[in-house]
């Protein structure tokens, strides 16, 4: 191509523009510095559209024929660089921000006056949430309702406007920074829990805070396994990843479908967690570890089964459904109201609200549970 150099200029020029112009948007409405540098650069890629507006320029003679193909040439040359500015994006995002780091700028002065800094004075032996979402809703719902003193990082200015209206006590702040950390009194707190989608947000904070605090206990929710010996090698006491705990509700209901006893179930999830999830990144597990589920199926297990007032035996005798010469299960127990009766005999009479625990194979438990209450799914057996 002859006029590569053109074609260069207008690359450089087209995607520093479109960034300037998204980063100023963004610092607008109230992002931290580092947010508005990615997002400028995530998106400062010439768009598919522009190809239409840019033929239809050319077809009105708005736009000459050597300028229209100047112009694909780097739109697609802009396209082709994505992917690797996307992935620059977050050192970008954190050099820009360290450069123009002031040590007041705890909270961006760029969001509204309208969000104020709640003073973390005298927090000390608290918990420090990092993001707002549904994790860090819970968990400080949770603290709230049991009287652990908690505070709340975001960086989504609209979402701790909102919280704040409601009472919750958050605060504004990028917590990979340090000044926000402190303002957060991270070094007095005994527990830091991040739950962000940055995962390169997450490990600066994860370092940060162990600099900040030897003693503080950190707990990382992440997205894959692949990020926990990072994770765990610069700070973080614990790391949760989501697709580990997936993966264990996925085996657990698997498991529980097939009737393996709740503590066969907990003992596999138990493993899996003492040997840091090494069971699940290999490509197979041992079959020892397992067992033998066609022996477990057989073996004797117990389950409890509420009734309801829909139930074709609630108002019955036990000797009237006979459940045991028709399916096979035994009655050990009922519950009612709190006491209970230990092997009732045939005279009974069941009663809504009555907590049945069954004994029996695991063939003779599902055709009691059909029989008690027919097209409901019953949940956890119990060992």
């Amino acid at each position: 191509m002859q006029n590569i150099e053109t074609v260069m200029v207008v690359v450089v020029v087209l995607i520093a523009a479109k960034a300037l112009i998204i980063y100023a948007i963004m610092r607008i409405i109230g992002s931290p510095q580092r947010v508005a540098v990615m997002a400028g650069i995530g998106l400062a890629q010439i768009g598919e559209f522009s190809f239409v507006l840019a033929k239809s320029g050319q077809g009105a003679g708005l736009l000459p024929e050597n300028d229209y193909q100047t112009f694909l040439a780097a739109s697609i040359i802009s396209m082709i660089a994505t992917p690797f500015l996307i992935a620059l994006a977050p050192r970008i995002g954190y050099g820009i921000q360290s450069l123009f780091s002031r040590g007041a700028d705890i909270a961006d002065q760029s969001v509204s006056e309208d969000i104020h800094l709640t003073s973390s004075g005298g927090l000390e032996r608290h918990v420090v949430i990092v993001g707002y979402g549904l994790n860090g809703r819970n968990l400080s719902r949770v603290l709230r309702s049991v009287g652990v003193p908690y505070t709340v990082l975001d960086i989504n200015a609209e979402t701790v406007r909102l919280a704040k209206e409601k009472g919750e006590k958050i605060n504004f702040g990028d917590a990979a920074r340090r000044e926000v950390l402190l303002h957060a009194a991270v070094d007095k707190a005994w527990v830091l829990v991040l739950a962000l989608s940055d995962p390169e947000a997450g490990r600066r904070t994860v370092a940060l805070a162990r600099s900040l605090n030897k003693d503080l206990h950190i707990v990382v929710r992440t997205r894959y396994t692949a990020e926990i010996t990072e994770l765990l090698k610069i700070g973080a006491n614990e790391v949760i990843p989501e697709e580990f705990e997936t993966s264990i509700e996925i085996f657990s209901r698997v498991l529980h479908r097939f009737g393996m006893p709740r503590s066969t179930i907990e003992d596999q999830i138990g493993r899996i967690r003492r040997q840091g999830y090494e069971m699940l990144r290999s490509p197979s597990i041992p079959q020892v570890e397992m067992g033998n589920l066609n022996e477990a199926l057989h073996k004797a297990v117990t389950q409890t089964v509420l009734l309801t007032d829909r139930s074709p035996v609630t108002g019955k005798d036990l000797g009237e459904i006979d459940l045991r010469g028709k399916t096979g299960a035994t009655v050990l127990a009922v519950i009612r109201n709190g006491e209970t009766k230990v092997s009732p005999g045939a005279g009974y009479r069941l009663c809504d609200g009555d907590t049945l625990l069954l004994s029996g194979s695991v063939e003779k438990i599902e055709r009691a549970l059909l029989m008690i209450c027919p097209g409901s799914e019953i949940e956890g057996f119990n060992a």
